[in-house]
């Protein structure tokens, strides 16, 4: 039995904005992108006997790619202007809700899955004999929410594996470029790339539910172990029983370039800011049962198979900056800032008075992992330069080692038994020339 709700969608929009004159020429592109929507792939109070697999799935799919450009050519002034604005607003679900009572042969998935990826270029060039200003904006928000469940008062139970699971990849790549030269005068302009990402991701038994997994067939989940590799990527292993997983993956470039000059002077900002803020959580609710064979079923071969419950909410962050401003002229000034925000909060855990069985390994983790790049040049050329970078970006939040076992609170660092590890490792690189890593100079 299988209940599947799929989504692929693609936009593709090209802008551009082109003037030229004698005089003065203004060129303008702007390219507005935005997706509001929800999904669901739901049982609600329903009877299921599957003899094999029963599957409820929600998977999306969609892409953005905006390109604007806009550029201005004249004897005098010139200006030119382009921005790109891309919005998703997302909520996808995949539940057994109800009084729904669920039975199959083999396995059980509850899945959603959703992928975004948004590429956006905005690019504006300005040049005139005299005076040229150009200035170009690109705005990316993602802002999903991203559920899998089995609802209060639901029954779930499978001779394989039980998998309730969330997974939710974005992907963001924006680059944003400005260019402006008056020969006779001089050039103004600034370039910025926002982007904002705001996530919620959860996959829960919900309280009162009820699941079972026998998992006397050979099939196996792939879950998360809690280990890691050198470069810190989480190491999956397989197991048979029940999973509940969320995982949430961040992938964001953000790359700014302001280049301005003249004779007279040349004017330069660039700026690229990330806030992301992921929510993920896997749990287990108070008053639910969740049962991997405790009692050890014996397989087609007589074997009784080993069993485990995996609670895992796992947030993966990789994020890389390059600003640069130039100034150039007679008076050369330019500016450059990459600012950075992550506000994440990745949570695993069973709740009170929840009854939790497995015939080996009961697993509760919250894995999360970030990693930056963040390069900000400012150059200023001229008989007067001046120039200025900056990279601030804050990291939060605080970590949390307490649990509570038996009504009491623990800590985990504290409590013998109990193998926590804690790696903490930042680096801040302050750049101003980095000319060399960028352009083989200096």
């Amino acid at each position: 039995v299988s209940i599947i709700s799929l989504d692929a969608s693609h936009i593709h929009v090209v802008a551009p904005g082109v003037a030229g004159s004698n005089t003065a020429g203004v060129g303008i592109a702007a390219v507005e992108n935005e997706i509001n929507r929800s999904f669901e792939a739901v049982l609600f109070d329903s009877n299921i006997t599957a003899g094999r697999d029963v599957l409820v799935d929600v998977t999306s799919r969609g892409s953005q790619r905006a390109l604007a450009v806009s550029g201005a050519l004249s004897g005098s002034v010139s200006a030119a202007g382009s921005s790109s604005n891309n919005h998703v607003c997302q909520e996808t679900l995949a539940s057994v809700d109800g009084e729904s009572v669920v039975s199959a042969g083999n396995d059980i998935a509850i899945r959603s899955s959703v992928f975004e990826d948004i590429d956006t270029d905005v690019i504006s060039i300005a040049g005139s004999g005299g005076f040229s200003v150009a200035g170009a904006v690109a705005h990316s928000h993602v802002d999903t929410h991203t559920h899998s469940r089995v609802g209060t008062g639901a029954n779930v139970s499978a001779q394989g594996n039980v998998s309730i699971e969330s997974c939710d990849d974005t992907t963001v790549d924006s680059i944003v470029g400005e260019a402006g030269l008056g020969i006779n005068a001089g050039g103004i302009g600034a370039g910025v790339g926002v982007i904002h990402i705001h996530k919620d991701v959860q996959a829960y038994v919900d309280e009162g539910a009820n699941v079972y997994a026998a998992a006397a067939n050979p099939g196996v989940l792939q879950s998360y172990s809690g280990e890691h590799d050198v470069n810190g990527n989480f190491l999956l292993e397989e197991i048979r029983g029940i999973e509940v997983q969320a995982t949430s993956n961040e992938h964001v470039n953000n790359m700014t370039i302001g280049v301005n000059g003249g004779l007279g002077f040349g004017v330069a900002a660039a700026v690229g800011m990330t806030v992301v803020e992921p929510n993920v959580e896997a749990w287990i609710g108070r008053l639910a049962t969740v049962d991997a064979d405790s009692g050890g079923t014996p397989s087609p071969e007589g074997d009784k198979s080993p069993t485990n419950v995996n609670v895992s909410a796992v947030n993966q962050s990789n994020f890389g900056d390059r600003i640069l401003g130039a100034g150039i002229g007679g008076l050369g000034a330019a500016g450059a800032a990459s600012i950075g925000m992550v506000n994440h909060f990745v949570s695993a855990h069973i709740d009170s008075d929840a009854d939790v069985d497995a015939l080996y390994d009961i697993d509760v983790q919250g894995l999360s992992q970030k990693q930056i790049d963040s390069q900000a040049v400012g150059i200023g050329l001229g008989l007067f330069g001046v120039d200025g970078s900056a990279s601030v970006w804050h990291l939060g939040s605080e970590y949390n080692a307490e649990f509570i076992l038996g009504g009491a609170t623990l800590n985990a660092l504290e409590f013998g038994g109990v193998s926590v590890v804690q790696s903490v490792n930042t680096v801040i690189d302050f750049v101003d020339h980095r000319l060399h890593d960028w352009f083989g100079l200096g």
